[in-house]
């Protein structure tokens, strides 16, 4: 197994995260929503301060082979999640990080379970 790659890929996986948020913080720039901003703006901030590093530091290993493709697979699921649950729990509107990461699990399988009642 590859660690270098596998850390490349992930840090990657991050930076696409960060830059994806920033197009929600847009559009709660645009509609003059500053509670929502903050706490997309400082989940950004933290998948790009994760992801920058671990992409510049391996960014020269290149070599993966199958076993390091399923390890993305799962690691890349688990830390997208959980840095895209980061809104919800910095914002307050979901409290607990399980149901957090649940939701933007849900979301991302586009499942279409959720844990949220009040839409």
């Amino acid at each position: 197994m590859n660690v270098r790659s596998i850390a490349h890929v992930m840090g990657t996986l991050l930076l696409v995260t960060g830059v994806a948020m920033l197009f929600p913080a847009v559009c709660s720039l645009l509609y003059g929503d500053e509670g929502d901003l903050a706490a997309i703006l400082l989940s950004a901030a933290v998948a790009l301060a994760v992801g920058l590093p671990l992409w510049w530091r391996f960014r020269r290993e290149q070599r993966l082979e199958l076993n390091d493709a399923f390890a993305i697979a799962v690691f890349g699921w688990i830390a997208v999640s959980a840095v895209s649950a980061l809104p919800f729990i910095i914002h307050g509107s979901i409290r607990s990080f399980t149901d957090a990461f649940f939701e933007m699990m849900s979301g991302y399988t586009t499942t279409g379970a959720t844990i949220l009642t009040d839409i």
